[in-house]
């Protein structure tokens, strides 16, 4: 086993077992499933067993087997196709707490990389909503309210996200270097788009810039405040930001995303794919900053807020990195139902 292994299985079975919560009376650890409407139930189904050489380990239904790679041609379309699988909207969705015994961790691992969390839920006691995970940890659940306590002086905002800057952890997204990323994302419909027109609508993936140069993303993807979904772009040399795509975006359904971006202040790069349809190719720009120390985010951010809730969930997600996802244009990989 490599370190690369070693690290990622520690990082995931560590998730799993803060996700479980004693019990007061048996001393066996449990699972509370939180639905829709907020009623919980006890999900008794958590055991444990003899492993390798004799020590305890739980069982597979709290790991995460997903190494966040792609999942193969199994249930996949042709070019420009909808991803198979669970694409209707099901209500919670077999979406299980991460609250740890009331509030969520502050950094927690998944897709074999650890977190940094930022959700109101990790400093705030039992707002399970914040955070959720499916059975086996292939899909995340992201939700914020307008309930929700606030989390700066801007009371407004409301962020549930992941975050790649990691306590302790320096490491940025180099510039000038050929990065590939990928996600599966899913938005519930609003309840309130009327409400929502008043807001800036939500952000549920970008390449923060860091604390240095602060302000709007290298690389951001977003769904506005009249509910259409756009992409845009910030640079050294391109500081208002500018508008690369800008479409309507169902909701209810899973779309896929790959991404290939090169950071740089002149010399940038962007491609972007859409259920394997490509619908940005723009090179020599300014995206990224010389000064920045960049990181991915995913989830959900909303910077003026929201007026009912709103929630993002994500799945068959890959990390920024040069490992080239060429292959992931051309086919969909299954949106996952635990």
């Amino acid at each position: 086993m490599s370190k690369f292994q070693l690290f990622a299985c520690t990082g995931v079975l560590l998730v799993a077992t803060l996700a479980s919560v004693p019990d007061e009376l048996s001393g066996k650890p449990r699972l509370i499933k939180v639905h829709g409407d907020g009623s919980t139930d006890e999900v008794t189904q958590v055991k444990k067993g003899k492993g390798s050489g004799g020590k305890k380990t739980q069982e597979a239904d709290l790991t995460n087997p997903d190494d966040g790679q792609v999942s193969g041609t199994d249930g996949t379309t042709g070019s420009g196709g909808t991803i198979q699988g669970d694409t209707s909207d099901t209500g919670d969705g077999g979406y299980f707490s991460t609250l740890n015994p009331t509030l969520t961790d502050p950094q927690i691992g998944w897709n074999y990389r650890q977190w940094r969390v930022n959700a109101a839920s990790t400093d705030y006691a039992d707002l399970d909503h914040s955070l959720m995970r499916s059975k086996n940890w292939n899909r995340l659940r992201f939700e914020v309210r307008k309930s929700d306590p606030p989390m700066s002086s801007n009371t407004a905002k409301r962020r549930s996200e992941l975050s790649g800057s990691v306590y302790g952890d320096k490491t940025r997204l180099p510039m000038g270097e050929s990065l590939w990323g990928a996600f599966s994302t899913k938005h519930q419909t609003w309840t309130d788009p009327v409400g929502m027109q008043s807001t800036y609508g939500i952000v549920f993936g970008q390449i923060h810039m860091g604390s240095k140069v602060g302000g709007s993303p290298a690389l951001a993807f977003r769904r506005k405040h009249d509910g259409l979904f756009r992409i845009t772009s910030r640079g050294e040399f391109d500081d208002g930001g500018s508008v690369r795509y800008e479409t309507s975006l169902s909701y209810d359904q899973a779309h896929d995303f790959v991404y290939n971006v090169t950071l740089h202040p002149t010399k940038g790069r962007l491609r972007v794919w859409h259920n394997t349809r490509l619908i940005i190719d723009v090179s020599d720009i300014s995206i990224g900053h010389s000064a920045g120390d960049s990181y991915w985010n995913v989830g959900l951010y909303a910077p003026k807020g929201v007026t009912d809730p709103v929630s993002v969930e994500v799945a068959n997600h890959v990390y920024p990195s040069p490992s080239s996802l060429a292959d992931r244009t051309t086919y969909l990989p299954a949106w996952p139902t635990d």
